[in-house]
């Protein structure tokens, strides 16, 4: 009895050690892999080997040790995230090939940019969002609501396509700089008037944040993208007016108020 159980503990052992042990790179390469064979389903249309192909890529996901990966809380959302849309389109009763196509491309860009930390394929974007920036420029200039609205939609688009690969690449702080330009920008443009210096204000850091947020540092990417100042000054000089001038007319009124009681 005990020389079975030798033997089965032996056998155990075998059987243990010649199963594959996967290492983080190994692991790290596979989802890079996928993700480069999901976007390939993506433009093909095949809507079924794109499922699975997504399935074990979110599987693969799911089980990476993240802890030995140099990648923030909010990065690993942002790869999840666009995991999760990419499945919620996929499922859809009737999957839209556009939709998908562009999951496929935040997809791709994103893990790709786990791997490609000095090439990576989301810096191709960079002439696009110039070309963006210069279209956009070229419409505030015209307070044409309408074509000023669908130039920044334009350069959302594509900024909301590399969004998972600058999580990956590029510290928190730095994409909430960026989201809060765009927040900026879009308050700009109201229903009636658009405040062109305000965007043309915002449209120039831009210009100079591109270079920097696709090559520069972090610090450089954080010191050109400062929101512009004049509306926070104006709105700050309007408000100093209205509160002096609330408590003008309320010294004037206790003072004739004072001197109807004195007569």
């Amino acid at each position: 009895m005990l020389r079975k159980a030798v033997c089965f503990m032996a056998a155990a052992m075998i059987v243990i050690g010649n199963v594959p042990h996967v290492s983080a790179q190994d692991s790290l390469e596979s989802m890079v892999q996928l993700s480069e064979e999901f976007y390939t389903l993506t433009k093909t249309e095949d809507w079924t080997e794109a499922r699975n192909t997504l399935w074990k890529l979110t599987h693969t996901f799911s089980r990476h040790n993240w802890k030995d990966t140099d990648l923030s809380v909010e990065g690993l959302h942002a790869l999840s995230d666009a995991l999760i849309q990419a499945k919620r389109a996929l499922t859809k009763a009737n999957p839209d090939g556009h939709e998908i196509l562009m999951h496929g491309i935040r997809v791709r860009l994103g893990f790709d940019a786990l791997e490609n930390r000095e090439q990576p394929l989301w810096h191709r974007y960079y002439s696009t969002l110039k070309q963006d920036v210069s279209q956009l420029k070229d419409a505030v200039p015209t307070e044409d609501k309408t074509e000023i609205q669908q130039s920044l939609d334009r350069l959302y688009a594509h900024y909301h396509l590399i969004q998972p690969a600058l999580y990956v690449s590029r510290t928190p702080e730095v994409i909430e700089r960026v989201d809060a330009l765009f927040t900026y920008m879009g308050e700009q443009i109201h229903d009636v008037t658009v405040n062109r210096q305000q965007l043309q204000q915002a449209v120039e850091q831009w210009e100079k944040l591109i270079p920097s947020l696709f090559y520069g540092t972090d610090a450089e990417v954080l010191a050109v993208g400062q929101l512009p100042e004049y509306s926070i000054h104006l709105t700050t000089w309007l408000l100093a007016v209205l509160i002096g001038g609330v408590l003008t007319y309320v010294v004037w009124r206790k003072a004739q108020g004072e001197q109807v009681i004195r007569l």
